[in-house]
């Protein structure tokens, strides 16, 4: 292997690296308004601090489940948890539904 291609391998680590971290970064910020809107009311310092570590959260919790790290993702998701109640969004009602909606879904007939 010449050092060209490796410099050249490098940089696309590199590159694909920078690229990974805008995705999350994106990810964490979507994770963060939607979390933001279930709570309902404008946050004070400590909400937007929570708001933040648990977006955070979801997007690492993905990014290990991806990497099969299943422990340490599942780590992330008691963390999420316990961090939601502190927040105090709870998760919705669940809606009821019909046998033939259920029947429809598993042929995929509407």
């Amino acid at each position: 292997m010449s050092p060209n291609n490796s410099s050249a391998r490098k940089l696309r680590g590199w590159a694909r690296m920078w690229q990974i971290r805008e995705e999350d970064e994106q990810r964490r910020q979507h994770e963060a308004a939607a979390i933001l809107a279930d709570l309902g009311r404008e946050p004070n310092a400590a909400e937007r601090i929570l708001v933040a570590e648990i977006a955070a959260l979801v997007v690492r919790a993905d990014r290990e489940r991806a990497k099969g790290k299943h422990g340490e993702a599942e780590m992330c998701s008691r963390l999420i948890i316990r961090a939601l109640g502190k927040l105090g969004v709870k998760p919705g009602k669940a809606k009821p539904t019909s046998s033939a909606d259920i029947i429809a879904r598993i042929t995929g007939r509407s």
